[in-house]
């Protein structure tokens, strides 16, 4: 079967019947698109370790491998289909992110979802904006100094 991309070609069922493919299956897809390591992620316990200590005192050289994760993997959480809640919380402090260090409290997700209008109901996927995001990727000097995980 010759290989066809779709980028450029007009329509591509027509593009297929050009190359006699019988099968003129298509999709439409939507895409969401996001950086992974920056910031936290679902699969964050097997992304951080206290010395050689990971998520439920398991050693890193038992979860860590040289393709990655042996345990505590992406690939161990079923797959989440479900309603996806924004709470943005990002001018609370006055300016265009969050105040470095600053946690995020209960109260601020509760205003943030009350300015929203939005109830979060079981199930939800709840993500939190904190404005800073707008630094990756910039060319910009680092705001703040690094703050301590642990």
């Amino acid at each position: 079967m010759p290989r066809c991309r779709a980028v450029g070609a007009p329509n591509v069922v027509k593009h297929l019947e050009a190359h006699k493919v019988e099968n003129h299956f298509g999709a439409n897809l939507g895409r969401i698109e996001m950086t992974t390591h920056v910031g936290t992620h679902i699969d964050a316990l097997g992304h951080v370790s206290v010395g050689d200590r990971m998520y439920n005192g398991l050693s890193a050289d038992a979860v860590v491998g040289d393709y990655g994760l042996k345990q505590l993997g992406i690939e161990n959480v079923p797959p989440i289909i479900t309603r996806g809640v924004l709470l943005d919380v990002s001018g609370l402090d006055g300016g265009p992110m969050l105040e470095a260090g600053r946690p995020v409290t209960a109260d601020d997700l509760q205003r943030a979802r009350d300015a929203a209008g939005v109830d979060v109901q079981e199930g939800d996927v709840v993500c939190i904006h904190t404005g800073w995001g707008s630094l990756f990727m910039g060319d910009n000097d680092c705001p703040v100094r690094p703050i301590a995980m642990f």
